[in-house]
Formats: structure tokens, C-alpha cells, sequence
């Protein structure tokens, strides 16, 4: 399954030649299913009430029950959403955002667009898809249902599994707009959890007068801010301690806010808008139910011999490419990074019973740009108790040549120089499963082949499974045995 994705913007200074991976990055924002069911019960804003908590609290669930029975009763709906999480980490300010948009006409009409996937229906046959550059958009897959003749919340989150995934595990869940349209009772799982309600001084949002709410719950505080004319939600606040722990968990990180913004929010479909159509585009192969494209290959270049690359070892002396051949070559590129350490540590472990081999070496690439020293290099290895001999990719082949995004990562060259390994990120079992593949390589057997034949017949086991799925881009209803909505 995908990740799912963000745009993120961002102000940086010099970073390495090759970094370690953001800690701040989309999936981050995942949470658990249970907390997310709780989201998909959210919404408000408030309104000054009188001076003793609990008639306050009156007026403030009072203006929340006048926007809930605005949007029950609404007989179309369209906003342009945004997600959007913002904090300052590092001297940098980071801003994450997600699309989270929705018309809707009753009584089962409806386009959605929200993290990456989108669905549509023209009253007739629903259509969805999930985006993915990475697979080409799952190879142009789309789904294809029967619309029922009223729409309700299982219809859509059971109209694929992969597709009910991406929504479960978006920065803040479900769409809240969903729950508020079509939900039997919107909110009620979350303000039974609310511990106290307070009406905040009201705001105000380009021309839209709003009153707030804020709910306090055991996951944290959620802010809502409904139109004081129209009870239409305008703006949504989020309690990122617990939408966003891990960079809330950072110390470094400050600054740290998650809302949506229910831009263009209305409870009037513009006349020329014409967002239901059901149409697929042209080559879209329609299907019952998405199916999961194989995980691609990390790299192009298994079974492939890199050219003209070459390393600065301690004493500034050049390694080129052509000195590692005649022996099978471990290469770890790093940055003076918590992860990296913990990886050279594992590399160090496995290469330890090789120490004396002449026919297997292993170093450690440092991948810092030159404003790092050789001294500071070396005295980071020493305190983290790496002696693997190292040497610096000054010039970026890593990143140039080998295509490495992240640090730590792995390339293992058998003893012609071609590519047999190629593995980013972290392993806690490296040190138990390297040796095995030194062993079958000193052997003579070439790893990289075997996966590259294994790759391929996935990637026909996909393409047969999706040929058994096709559909002629009508509507349908998936086979009994369908598990795509569960």
C-alpha cells in the first residue's frame, strides 16, 4: 500500500550531501483506528455564553446541535478542505497539507477528494481511485460500484479496502464532513468522550463571523469554529499531542498546530459546477476493488556495475570504483545520526567474522558535506564505538550514481563490481541476516538475479489478478467473496 502523501513547503539552511530521513514526514500522522473513529465525530465553534460553566456549556453544545441539524438538513453541500499541520523545528518552519474536499446533492450524489483518494458518484454508479505516482496510480486502476439510492457512511468506507485505508490513516482520518452529512448521529461517539465544553471569545475568518467551542476530551482539546450566520464549519483545530505525537514528542519542535480549513464552505452547489460525474478517463482499467501493485524494486541498478565513483578514505587518498572489484564489498553511506549509528553498529557485527578475509571488505561512507571535518567524523565513530574503516563521498555519488534518497543505506557488490544488495533505512536484523548473503555470494550464487526473477513473476501475479477483476467500466457489484470493502 502506498504512503500516503503531503505537500510539504518548507525553509532550510545547508543540509548534508545525503540526509537522514525527516522524522517529520506524511505517515507520521497515521493514527489508530479506534482514535480515528473517534475523529470521524467531530465539528464545531463557539459563541460567548453566560458567566457559570454549565450554562455555557449549554450554549456551547447548543450551537454545536444548530450546525449538526444545518448539515442533516441540508440538501447539498460543497467546501474545498484543507488539512493543514504546521510547526517550526530546527530554526525551519515546516507546513504538511492534505486536500480534504467534498460536494455532496442528496440523496446520493457525491465527489470526494481527500488525501489520495477520490471518489465520485452521479447518482447511478460510483467511481473511485486512489493516487499514487510511485505505481502510476495503482496502473490506472478505478473502481466500480452500483450507487445505492441513498448514500450512507458504509457504502462509501466499504467500497474498497485500500481506499478505506488511505482515509483511516490520513493526517486527521475520515472526513469530518461526511459524518456531518450522513452519520445517524454526527459527533455523538466524540462528545460522549467530551470531559468539559467551553465557549471561547468569538473569531473571525476572512468575512465569516464564528463562534468557538472547545471540547475536552481524554485524546485533548479540539476547537471548532462554526459560522455564527450560516452554522457551517469553517475551521476545525485538532489536538496534535495526539494527531502528531511523535513531532509533538520532540523537544525541538515548537510552534505545532493540525486544522482543517473548510474553505469555500456552503450549503449551495455554484450552478456551474458540475463535480458528479462518474466518467472514467480514457485506458482507466475499471475493476471491483483495487488491487496492491507489487512493492517496487529499491533501486534500478540490481545486477548492474556503477562506473566511475570513487571515495576520499582518512588520508585524502582517492579509492576509485575499479579498487573494489576482486572482493565482495559491503558499503553503508551514514550522517552523524542516531539511526545511522545504530545501523553501522549492525554492519559492524556482521563483518566482524571477516575481519581476516581477505575476499570480503567493509566500510562505512560517511555522506556529510565538506563543512564537516575528518576529525569530526572520526571522533563521532569513536563515540559510538564504529571501527569500521571509512571513507567520505565528498562529490555525492550516493545520491548522484546510486540514487540513495535516505541515509543509512546499503550497497553490497559482488566481486565484479555489480550491485547485488540495495537496501535504505534501518535493519535490526542485519547482523544476523548478512552473513548468509556474503556466504551465498562467496559461493558464487548471484542474489541479484533471483530477485529481479522474483520481482517479475509478482508483477505478473498483479497483472493477472487485476485481468480477473475487470470490469467493462459499468456498474458492478464485486463477486460474494469480495474482500475489497472490509
Amino acid at each position: 500500500m502506498p504512503r500516503i502523501k503531503c505537500q510539504r513547503s518548507g525553509v532550510s539552511d545547508q543540509g548534508p550531501v545525503i540526509g537522514p530521513r525527516s522524522p517529520v514526514t506524511c505517515y507520521l500522522f497515521a493514527v489508530t483506528c479506534a482514535l480515528l473513529l473517534s475523529v470521524a465525530v467531530l465539528a464545531g465553534c463557539g459563541k460567548r455564553g453566560s458567566s457559570t460553566s454549565s450554562s455555557a456549556e449549554q450554549d456551547g453544545r447548543l450551537v454545536l446541535r444548530n450546525m449538526i441539524a444545518a448539515y442533516q438538513n441540508a440538501r447539498s453541500y460543497q467546501d474545498s478542505a484543507v488539512v493543514r499541520l504546521r510547526y517550526r523545528h530546527h530554526r525551519r518552519v515546516y507546513e504538511d497539507t492534505a486536500r480534504m474536499q467534498v460536494s455532496f446533492q442528496r440523496p446520493n450524489r457525491i465527489a470526494l477528494a481527500a488525501y489520495q483518494v477520490e471518489l465520485r458518484s452521479d447518482g447511478k454508479r460510483i467511481v473511485g481511485q486512489v493516487a499514487d505516482p510511485e505505481t502510476d496510480n495503482f496502473d490506472g486502476q478505478w473502481i466500480v460500484r452500483d450507487c445505492p439510492p441513498t448514500l450512507e457512511i458504509p457504502a462509501l468506507y466499504q467500497l474498497d479496502e485500500i481506499a478505506h485505508a488511505v482515509l483511516r490513516e490520513g493526517m486527521t482520518g475520515y472526513p469530518i464532513q461526511l459524518d456531518l452529512l450522513l452519520a445517524e448521529k454526527p459527533l455523538d461517539e466524540l462528545l460522549s468522550q467530551t470531559k468539559q465544553v467551553r465557549v471561547l471569545p468569538d473569531g473571525a475568518i476572512d468575512q465569516w463571523h464564528c463562534q468557538r467551542i472547545q471540547l475536552e476530551t481524554k485524546q485533548g482539546k479540539f476547537v471548532f469554529w462554526v459560522d455564527r450566520d450560516h452554522h457551517l464549519l469553517r475551521k476545525l483545530e485538532f489536538p496534535p499531542e495526539t494527531f502528531a505525537s511523535d513531532i509533538a514528542a520532540d523537544r525541538l519542535a515548537t510552534q505545532l498546530t493540525l486544522e482543517i480549513e473548510f474553505r469555500d464552505a456552503s450549503f449551495r452547489l455554484p450552478r456551474e459546477a458540475k463535480p458528479f460525474d462518474a466518467e472514467l478517463p480514457a485506458g482507466a482499467k475499471a475493476v471491483t476493488h483495487l488491487v496492491p501493485p507489487p512493492q517496487p524494486l529499491p533501486s534500478e541498478l540490481f545486477g548492474k556495475t556503477p562506473q566511475g565513483f570513487f571515495f576520499l578514505d582518512p588520508q585524502q587518498r582517492r579509492i576509485e570504483s575499479g579498487h573494489l572489484q576482486g572482493q565482495i564489498t559491503a558499503l553503508m553511506w551514514f550522517n552523524q545520526h542516531p539511526g545511522c549509528a545504530d545501523a553501522l553498529k549492525q554492519l559492524q557485527a556482521a563483518c566482524r567474522p571477516y575481519l581476516s578475509d581477505g575476499r570480503v571488505k567493509c566500510f562505512a561512507i560517511a555522506a556529510d558535506n565538506s563543512q564537516v571535518t575528518n576529525d569530526q567524523i572520526a571522533r563521532w565513530l569513536a563515540a559510538k564505538r564504529i571501527s569500521l574503516p571509512w571513507m567520505r563521498d565528498l562529490r555525492a555519488f550516493g545520491r548522484d550514481t546510486f540514487r540513495i534518497p535516505w541515509t543509512p543505506a546499503l550497497v553490497i557488490l559482488d566481486a565484479t563490481g555489480r550491485v547485488q544488495i540495495f537496501e535504505v533505512g534501518g535493519n535490526e536484523q542485519l547482523a544476523e541476516q548478512l552473513p548468509e548473503v556474503i556466504g551465498r555470494l562467496l559461493d558464487g550464487q548471484d542474489i541479484a538475479q533471483e530477485i529481479l526473477e522474483k520481482h517479475a513473476q509478482t508483477r505478473d501475479e498483479y497483472l493477472a489478478k487485476i485481468g480477473q477483476l475487470q470490469v467493462d467500466g459499468q456498474a458492478h457489484q464485486p463477486p460474494a467473496d469480495d474482500t475489497g470493502g472490509r
